[in-house]
């Protein structure tokens, strides 16, 4: 219920701000759960203390996603979005 709110209120923002999410973001062919990423990310602390601190490799990890060249790069930019 937390998870269906919380990407109810990301789309509606992101529609809200002329930036419509058409197609969710993927990781190496996998569909990227941002629900499950922004709770990571705010448990360690946020964006900038994640940021700061080098600790994206760590979201990657807990994401349990497939380690690729850009993966740890990419799971960053699409929070960021």
């Amino acid at each position: 219920e937390e998870k269906d709110r919380f990407v109810a209120q990301l789309y509606k923002f992101m529609d809200d701000s002329s930036t419509p999410i058409n197609k969710g973001p993927q990781i190496a062919s996998r569909d990227l759960n941002l629900y499950r990423l922004f709770r990571i990310v705010q448990n360690l602390g946020g964006y900038n203390k994640v940021t700061n601190q080098v600790k994206w490799p760590i979201v990657h990890r807990k994401m349990r996603l497939p380690l690729t060249v850009n993966a740890v790069n990419q799971l960053k930019s699409s929070y960021n979005k």
